[in-house]
């Protein structure tokens, strides 16, 4: 596709970005599919990889489609759309992107891509290990990432940016930006861990709110654990709830859910100096003022699907809108970053035929 005329300076190719923005969207839609296998506890419902029972993916009849196989036969087809999706994308890039940081991050992302599949194999093959399992889910959060730097790299948000020459912002609001972002993917490290490590026990490890095992001052203790335990067992005689009794809470699972909530309220304070700070230093109409926006939105809405996931006992789909919510967050945090920190990250093509218009400032009415 054709650039536009006006941006000769650095070169935007409307039907690409929009190819990457539909990646975008068909990661986003990949994680919650595979946050609705773990919740359900699917994983190990096509016991065998690559094939499905024998069949090719592709070649399973429909018939066979049901209860937990759906789940985990439809995110199993889903990935492969999207590995397909990328490939396509990577090819694309190889053969007519003159930049060659997006080349690379393109083909960053197939490789990742074609790495989640593997270890989505191997956490069937080898029974749902722990380890394996955790690093799929995080190398999915990784991937989802990446895929937002490629879409922005060709935006053409991004490539009046850098045209505009727009001006450095604010270091804090930079600084502030980037630790949102660790502090999110650290968020989600845990959160996968934690989800993983309990997967089969049924329910969370800490399982009431705003108390931690019967406390208002959170605690691991011996006491703690017992209390735990013996909560789980009244709740399976008096409401058949479907806990396995026979494997107990331990001490370090507890833990693990603990830091996921400490980590939440961190989360809660870094927000709220991220967008004092931003209202503060950003420019009126700046886009990562809105970005700001979504961001607070989001958090308040992870935090709310986290308490419902406590009090539900991880039902399914509010366990699996959380794992997407905490992924958007990431994401939008990522997008945040990129927004504020400067544009010229990626090479420019060739000079300018043409000096760039001073028509509007470098923060004015951009399109994506």
């Amino acid at each position: 596709m054709g650039m536009h005329a006006s941006d000769s300076q650095v070169p935007y190719f409307p039907f690409r970005a929009t190819f990457a923005k539909l990646i975008c969207a068909a990661v986003m839609g990949l994680i919650f599919a595979g946050g609705v296998v773990t919740s359900k506890n699917a994983g190990l419902s096509v016991p065998d990889w690559p094939t499905s029972f024998g069949y090719h993916m592709w070649g399973m009849p429909f018939a066979m489609w049901k209860g937990g196989v759906l789940y985990e036969h439809f995110h199993r087809v889903f990935a492969s759309l999207a590995g397909l999706l990328v490939l396509l994308m990577a090819v694309w890039l190889m053969i007519e992107e003159k930049r060659r940081r997006l080349r690379v991050i393109g083909l960053s992302c197939l490789a990742l891509v074609i790495l989640q599949g593997i270890l989505g194999g191997l956490t069937v093959l080898h029974a749902l290990p722990v380890p394996i399992s955790v690093a799929h889910g995080v190398l999915a959060q990784l991937f989802f990432c990446l895929t937002i730097v490629l879409a922005y790299g060709l935006s053409r948000e991004r490539a009046d940016r850098v045209r505009l020459a727009e001006p450095a912002l604010d270091a804090g609001v930079r600084r502030g930006a980037l630790a949102v972002v660790a502090l999110v993917a650290l968020q989600l490290v845990i959160a996968a861990w934690m989800r993983h490590d309990f997967k089969f026990q049924g329910g969370v490890a800490i399982p009431d709110f705003p108390r931690t095992a019967g406390r208002w001052v959170p605690a691991v203790d011996a006491a703690s654990v017992a209390w735990v335990n013996t909560w789980r067992a009244d709740a399976v005689r008096a409401h058949g709830t479907n806990f396995d009794l026979s494997r107990p809470v331990q001490r370090h699972q507890m833990v693990l859910h603990l830091t996921h909530r400490a980590l939440a309220a961190a989360l809660i304070l870094a927000f709220a100096w991220l967008t004092a700070t931003g209202r503060r230093c950003l420019p009126r109409g700046h886009r990562a003022r809105r970005t700001l926006v979504a961001l607070d939105g989001l958090l308040v809405v992870q935090i709310s699907l986290g308490i419902l996931t406590v009090w539900s006992s991880k039902g399914p789909l509010i366990t699996s809108l959380h794992v997407m919510t905490g992924a958007a967050t990431l994401g939008t945090a990522v997008l945040l970053a990129l927004r504020v920190l400067p544009a010229s990250w990626a090479e420019t093509p060739v000079p300018a035929a043409a000096p760039a218009s001073p028509a509007m400032p470098a923060w004015s009415g951009v399109q994506a």
